[in-house]
């Protein structure tokens, strides 16, 4: 499952795909032939609960990223949350790796992102749902009130 929109490279994801998935595409992109793919859009606005439910489905979430930016995030929350392994490309704010929930894969690299596909395990699952439990919103106050009740000490 690829859902997302902005600076995304499906391009290269379309390309490695040799499994059925479902791609949200943000521009119109020709069909991968080799694969049974659902390609929903060019959409201009998600409807987020069909997200959801594709990505609840999903066995993997993959965010393939054009560019450097601070972009595929919510997807990446929602791929934590939902306990699913991620494959992402390599960027330099977040690594599935050092969590243990995914692979990242070199930008535009065919190769890559289909042996990173082909290696996820229902394992790396279960530490993305317990990476977001350690550092829900609860946590992230919990961290906050310490700082501020250390800083007060001072």
């Amino acid at each position: 499952m690829c859902g997302g929109g902005a600076a995304r490279d499906h391009r290269t994801l379309l390309e490695a795909l040799d499994v059925p998935a479902i791609v949200y595409l943000r521009e119109p992109m020709p069909h991968h032939p080799r694969v049974t793919t659902k390609i929903i859009g060019p959409v201009g606005h998600l409807d987020y609960s069909q997200v959801i439910q594709d990505l609840k489905r999903a066995s993997v979430v993959a965010i393939p990223l054009a560019g450097t930016g601070l972009v595929g995030f919510t997807e990446l929350l929602d791929a934590l949350a939902l306990g699913k392994p991620i494959v992402m490309t390599r960027n330099e704010h977040f690594s599935p790796e050092e969590v243990g929930c995914g692979v990242s894969v070199a930008p535009g690299d065919v190769a890559g992102w289909r042996r990173a596909l082909a290696s996820v395990t229902p394992e790396m699952g279960g530490r993305a749902r317990a990476f977001a439990e350690a550092h829900d919103y609860r946590a992230f106050c919990a961290k906050v009130g310490e700082i501020i009740e250390t800083a007060g000490r001072r």
